[in-house]
């Protein structure tokens, strides 16, 4: 559903438009997501990035957000889109790799 949103939008939106334009002068759409698969339909000039500070959430400045998110992997914009900042795996699953990681480590010594 996340990668026909957009599509949808810019499809009906015109449509829908066009049969009220005599009473709308301007529209302006926003909307939010957490989906990177949403953001790569979305030329990077129209998202505002927030990020929380405290008690307060900014909007980023053009020379902080990231420089990339119309037809980006999704894995790029995760890590860069979305601040992640400590991997893009879970937590369950990095623990058991850095185990097997350290058992071939101690089996290697031997």
């Amino acid at each position: 559903m996340e990668k026909k949103y957009i599509n949808a939008l810019t499809t009906t939106l015109p449509i829908l438009i066009n049969s009220v334009k005599d009473k709308i002068k301007n529209i302006q759409i926003i909307f939010t997501t957490h989906d990177p698969l949403t953001l790569s339909d979305i030329p990077n000039r129209n998202v505002a990035y927030l990020k929380k500070e405290e008690n307060k959430t900014e909007v980023l400045s053009e020379n902080e957000k990231p420089t990339k998110s119309f037809g980006a992997n999704i894995t790029d914009l995760l890590s860069d889109s979305f601040f992640i900042k400590d991997g893009l795996m879970g937590d369950f699953a990095k623990e058991k790799i850095e185990e097997v990681i350290k058992y071939l480590m101690v089996m290697k010594v031997q």
